[in-house]
């Protein structure tokens, strides 16, 4: 999931969203 796709998220420094951070 982009951050454009989901703005509410915070941007990691990946470049990827929460989501994708929790993942890691």
């Amino acid at each position: 999931m982009n951050a454009e796709q989901c703005p509410a998220q915070e941007n990691t420094v990946d470049g990827g969203d929460a989501i994708s951070n929790k993942v890691l």
